[in-house]
């Protein structure tokens, strides 16, 4: 996949990272940027009533190829419906490093609300049993291009 590449906006940085900031405001010189990529973006239409529409506990990097040169990116879920009512199909989200029989919590999110997720935390999903389709929105996004090794190797 073509990757594409986002300019963040400016940011105060101390000098730990690079940044030459002047020191007194914490203002970052202008031509210091972070870069980060656009990994993947999903619309999630869940539909009413399928149990199909579930998705079992995961962690997203679970789902890249070992061969993948990074596994660590960031998910941002933003609410295009309202996800505050449990029936709606939700998402439960599991501490990081918590066990399987540890309590999740509900993501009780209303429109607009976005959910930050990296891609190792534990989440999943149950099905929609509230009265209309359930919409979400969710970029991607990583500090690197993810790419799989064995096609830029033969590349």
């Amino acid at each position: 996949p073509s990757w594409q590449r986002r300019q963040s906006r400016e940011c105060a940085c101390d000098g730990d990272d690079g940044a030459t900031g002047d020191g007194d405001d914490g203002a970052a010189d202008a031509s210091h940027h972070h870069l980060v990529y656009l990994f993947a973006s999903q619309y999630v239409v869940k539909p009413l009533r399928r149990e199909a529409a579930a998705f079992a506990e995961h962690a997203d990097a679970e789902c890249l190829p070992c061969t993948a040169s990074a596994r660590h990116y960031v998910s941002c879920l933003l609410a295009l419906d309202d996800l505050r009512d449990e029936r709606a199909g939700g998402v439960y989200v599991r501490a990081r490093g918590a066990g399987a029989h540890d309590a999740a919590r509900y993501a009780a999110l209303d429109v607009g609300d976005a959910l930050f997720l990296a891609s190792d935390v534990r989440h999943w999903s149950g099905r929609n049993d509230a009265h209309r389709l359930r919409r979400v929105f969710m970029p991607q996004f990583s500090a690197s291009p993810i790419t799989h090794l064995a096609a830029a190797a033969a590349a």
